[in-house]
């Protein structure tokens, strides 16, 4: 008896697509103060109704309701309460939010994973996020474990393999595996892929855009 390999193979092929997560379109509107969003034939679909809100991504979206941040599904359903003092969006699974003067993470059931203990916190890429503690930049992991000790002033999440961050007036490439690949010798460095090499803040990059 001829084994079934073709079959087998074709369905191998198709089941990665099958489970990709597909979400419907939602664009953010403002009417008298409030925010909602219509779907892509320009339909209301969720009620302008909160203070603010950043967008979806990854099936959800921040929302400021009573001064407090949560999350909504595309139907408008509020699944992680609005118990946080502020909420990026999802990156790779995570939302870093504030409790207090404190960022921390949140998985998409709004559990915080990573307690609230850092001055500033970027996205997660890569598996890793630039966390700041007593001044300095460093990376975790999305097991909140260090990866990079935190002694950089300016650290952006990861483009891929490398990122540029910035010491002692000098900007640097480092890898995920926290090592200094090279460090350039004048504080004017080049440009890194998809952004600015001299950006004069640290703030959380591409998280999402407050409208206010």
């Amino acid at each position: 008896m001829r084994p079934i390999v073709a079959p087998l193979l074709l369905l191998l092929c198709v089941l990665p697509l099958a489970a990709a997560d597909v979400y419907p379109t939602r664009l953010f509107i403002r009417e008298g103060g409030k925010y909602g969003y219509i779907d892509g034939e320009g339909e209301v679909v969720i009620s302008p109704q909160y203070d603010n809100t950043f967008g979806f991504r990854e099936g959800l979206a921040a929302v400021r309701i009573n001064d407090k941040y949560g999350f909504i599904d595309p139907s408008g359903k509020l699944v992680i309460p609005a118990t946080f003092d502020f909420a990026y969006a999802f990156w790779d699974g995570f939302s870093a939010v504030k409790v207090g003067q404190r960022f921390g993470y949140i998985n998409r059931q709004g559990e915080m994973v990573i307690q609230a203990q850092f001055e500033q916190a970027e996205r997660f890429s890569s598996g890793l996020a630039a966390v700041k503690v007593n001044g300095k930049f460093g990376y975790i992991d999305t097991r909140g474990q260090w990866v990079v000790q935190p002694t950089y002033e300016k650290a952006p999440p990861f483009d891929g393999d490398v990122a540029q961050v910035h010491r002692d007036g000098k900007y640097i490439w480092l890898n995920r595996a926290g090592r200094e690949i090279y460090v350039f010798p004048s504080p004017n460095a080049p440009a890194s892929s998809g952004q600015p090499a001299s950006s004069g803040t640290a703030k959380p990059h591409n998280h999402a855009h407050d409208h206010e």
